[in-house]
């Protein structure tokens, strides 16, 4: 099943950079930016690939962007801020989830489209 999300920006006014989606079955991320998205305006990590033309980031690139805005699995007291977020199992997808995508490096955030 797949599970898909705006991706936002508020550092740019709450615009709408792209589409994230999971692949349950693959356990895999994939993101599509969006056609009025330019490279400067982009996640840092997404430039590289707007430049050279590519709407879609390669997976591997999906996944380091999730990465960064998760809290890593080895964290002390992981437990803990599992509990207080509600997250039953540590996943990727669980803890960008519960954590709406957020992070301190830039202004993106993840909203589900239903």
């Amino acid at each position: 099943m797949l599970k898909k999300f705006w991706i936002y920006d508020s550092w740019l006014h709450d615009k709408k950079i792209g589409m994230l989606t999971y692949d349950e079955d693959s356990n895999e991320f994939s993101i599509e930016v969006a056609d009025d998205l330019t490279p400067e305006e982009a996640p840092f990590i997404f430039q590289h690939f707007m430049e050279k033309g590519y709407k879609t980031i390669p997976k591997e690139w999906c996944l380091h962007w999730v990465k960064e805005r998760i809290i890593p699995s080895n964290r002390q007291l992981i437990g803990v801020i599992m509990e207080n977020l509600g997250v039953p199992e540590y996943t990727e997808y669980n803890m960008l989830v519960a954590m709406n995508g957020k992070c301190t490096t830039d202004g993106c955030y993840i909203v589900p489209i239903q």
